[in-house]
């Protein structure tokens, strides 16, 4: 878990950042639509909501909290969002007591440009996690031993 970071890099990739959506507000109501819905002005509603210039909401997750059941938001997480099961140690009481719709906006959402977000109220930041891992280091097999097929 790190604290959000308000800058997009350019050619970031790796980060997960969660935002829990105020369903009181009419233009949350209507983001939460948009995006559900697939809707064309999802990416401009969640670009103004964010405070942003561009971004892909086919890459943006909204999560219903309470569609979650037994597996509740970490499970959900670490299964769909591929964040490892230690980053989110730290975060485990925050993401226990959230409810309602969270957003969760990856880094390519962004698709690779450098923005600053300045999200609106009702567009709450939680956190952001690191899903970036070590790559799994390659180990050759041994050659396999034939003995010859006799005639």
């Amino acid at each position: 878990m790190t604290d959000l970071d308000t800058y997009v890099t350019p050619n970031e990739s790796g980060i997960l950042r969660l935002y829990a959506l105020d369903s009181d507000r009419p233009e949350a109501t209507d983001l939460a639509s948009a995006l559900r819905d697939q809707r064309d002005d999802a990416g401009p509603l969640l670009a103004r909501a964010l405070g942003t210039s561009d971004i892909d909401p086919y890459w943006v997750a909204l999560i219903d909290t309470g569609d979650l059941g037994t597996l509740g938001l970490e499970g959900y997480l670490i299964e769909g969002q591929d964040v490892p099961p230690e980053a989110l140690a730290a975060a485990r009481p925050m993401l226990d007591a959230v409810q309602g719709l969270v957003v969760a906006v990856p880094s390519r959402a962004f698709g690779g440009l450098a923005q600053e977000l300045d999200p609106v109220p009702w567009l709450q930041p939680l956190t952001s996690f690191d899903t970036r891992r070590e790559p799994t280091p390659v180990v050759p097999l041994a050659p396999a031993e034939i003995d010859p097929i006799p005639p």
